[in-house]
């Protein structure tokens, strides 16, 4: 197990400068990145002289050849340093994703649970009761929790429970009561898909022979189901649910926008309005190298659920 996450781990290296090289062409490709700091100066000075570009531009390391800029970038973002903001005075973009992380964090973490606490007894709740009511409804909410997008559902939200019921406020944050409604909006949407993910691989469970055996056995119901099938049935559903969970941590973006939730999903819509490029690498990095370590946790959960699985 040990050098199998050792190998997982050598390989993120490869991985994530092919990433760094992917967002640092991309970036460049779409305009001189020199525009978009000399548009922010803008405001301070009337008129920007060629002279003033050209120092700005060496000042920034933007006149050096694109190779070589690409190696200092690739060399800063191993320091954890991925430059200084143009819309934020110059502050670094790390320290802003840093500042931003808590309430990305604490939203992913609610409405995870929101998710769960949905998902898995609706999807166990439909399983057992197949082509019955309780399917049916589950059913229902799979598709229309699927279909309604997430701005949708976010103004649907605060027209309720904000501007008619008074009971949450409209946006921002500072205590748990700004947190549900988009908590909430964001657990609704994730839950959909998973129900019917929980539902299927449980249906499918069921159905197999070790069930069977252990219904011969005398076993009792909630035993044969929590015992035997949903850990067999939990594989795909903790596949889906950890994939998730870097989505989130890299910024909930509609979400953040309509409930003005201080996280780095604003973070980096502010980082798009600006073609600030610091901020716009730091978010896409994070956000990558999150996947890429939701992925090995999934596989190294893939063996506390199932014992049979292992690792060379």
């Amino acid at each position: 197990m040990t050098g199998y996450v050792l190998r997982r781990l050598l390989q993120v290296i490869p991985t994530l400068i092919g990433i760094t090289l992917l967002v640092f062409v991309t970036l460049r490709l779409s305009g001189d990145p020199i525009a978009a700091y000399l548009g922010s100066d803008a405001a301070d000075s009337a008129v920007i002289t060629p002279e003033q570009e050209a120092a700005i531009r060496q000042r920034l390391g933007l006149d050096r050849p694109l190779a070589v800029q690409y190696l200092v970038f690739l060399r800063n973002v191993a320091r954890g340093d991925f430059g200084q903001s143009f819309i934020y005075q110059g502050r670094p973009a790390a320290s802003l994703l840093l500042e931003r992380l808590p309430a990305t964090a604490a939203l992913a973490a609610a409405a995870l649970v929101i998710a769960i606490l949905i998902s898995l007894p609706g999807g166990m709740l439909a399983a057992v009761n197949r082509n019955k009511a309780p399917d049916t409804l589950v059913n229902v909410y799979s598709v229309i929790g699927d279909a309604m997008p997430n701005f949708w559902l976010g103004v649907m939200l605060i027209l309720l429970f904000s501007v008619k019921l008074g009971w949450l406020p409209v946006s921002g944050s500072g205590t748990w009561r700004h947190l549900v409604l988009p908590a909430l909006t964001l657990g609704t949407s994730m839950a959909a898909l998973q129900t019917r993910l929980m539902r299927t691989g449980l249906i499918e469970a069921l159905q197999q022979d070790y069930v069977r055996t252990a219904r011969a056995k005398g076993l009792t119901p909630r035993t044969v189901l929590f015992k035997h099938a949903l850990r067999n049935a939990a594989l795909g559903y903790v596949t889906l649910l950890g994939l998730a969970v870097p989505g989130l941590l890299g910024g909930s973006v509609v979400v953040e926008r309509i409930f003005a939730w201080p996280g780095m999903g604003l973070l980096f819509i502010n980082g798009l309005g600006g073609r600030d490029m610091a901020l716009i690498q730091a978010v896409v990095i994070f956000s990558a190298a999150m996947v890429i370590l939701a992925n090995l946790g999934v596989d190294l959960l893939y063996t506390v659920i199932d014992p049979r699985i292992r690792y060379q």
